[in-house]
């Protein structure tokens, strides 16, 4: 399940872009040619389960809280969002451009914070699971 999931995050990536550092996600009708990470950048694709009232909120934070933190971080990078209400789950898919990033990421206050500001909301911690970009298609 976790591999169709991994899978279908990554399909999902040619369609539509949420482009953290901008104050506003960019719908897909508004991305001409959304950025493809080049091939060797790390991607973290973070699950995030919460409770049924709290999937609003989570949402909200998830897009939000983390965008505001990746600017005062001076991280420019692309993520991508995506949502399963049925099961209240919110999917952050990462690039960064190497495993050094990924660290400073991971240890940043600014960061912890957030997770500490989502941790009541969810019903299970964060699953990170962590990959190597091997290739990028772009088929138009």
């Amino acid at each position: 399940m976790r591999t169709l999931r991994t899978v279908c995050a990554l399909a999902f990536m040619a369609v539509a872009t949420v482009t953290i550092g901008t104050p506003n996600p960019v719908s897909a009708q508004e991305v001409a040619h959304p950025h493809l990470p080049p091939p060797g950048s790390e991607v973290v694709i973070y699950t995030h389960k919460f409770a049924p009232q709290h999937f609003d909120e989570g949402i909200r934070l998830v897009s939000e809280g983390f965008a505001e933190i990746i600017k005062e971080m001076g991280q420019d990078r692309t993520n991508f969002i995506m949502t399963h209400p049925s099961t209240f789950e919110v999917l952050n898919v990462s690039f960064f451009e190497n495993k050094e990033e990924v660290r400073r990421w991971h240890e940043f206050e600014g960061r912890l914070g957030v997770v500490e500001k989502l941790k009541p909301l969810m019903v299970a911690p964060i699953d990170i699971q962590t990959y190597s970009l091997a290739e990028v298609h772009d088929a138009k």
